[in-house]
């Protein structure tokens, strides 16, 4: 007679880590988000006016809990933090207002 396996030493060998499927790693990509707006024709308004001063912009819907569905304004993407902290930084100083370095995972 053969002897089964007891049925957790089936489940434990079928979730071991060397038998599961590994999910791939999510990579970082780097925006400057220049604006969050309520108004779609507003943000689109924005995003081609930064557009025509050369900037490679952007726009995320996001919805927001309070607020319904926002459009960020974003620049981008860059490759590291380091270029987006320095991007931000030339966008405030050209264009006169606050912007923040945004990390997104894809």
């Amino acid at each position: 007679l053969q002897r089964l396996p007891a049925p957790n030493a089936i489940k434990d060998a079928a979730s071991s880590p060397s038998r599961r499927a590994k999910e791939p790693a999510k990579r970082k990509i780097y925006w400057v988000q220049l604006k969050s707006l309520r108004d779609a024709v507003e943000a689109q308004a924005f995003m081609q006016s930064m557009r025509t001063k050369g900037y490679r912009a952007r726009i995320f819907k996001a919805q927001v809990k309070g607020l319904g569905i926002v459009h960020r304004i974003r620049v981008g993407p860059f490759v590291t933090l380091s270029a987006t902290k320095v991007a931000a930084k030339r966008i405030e100083s050209r264009e006169g207002f606050e912007v923040i370095p945004v990390t997104l995972l894809r």
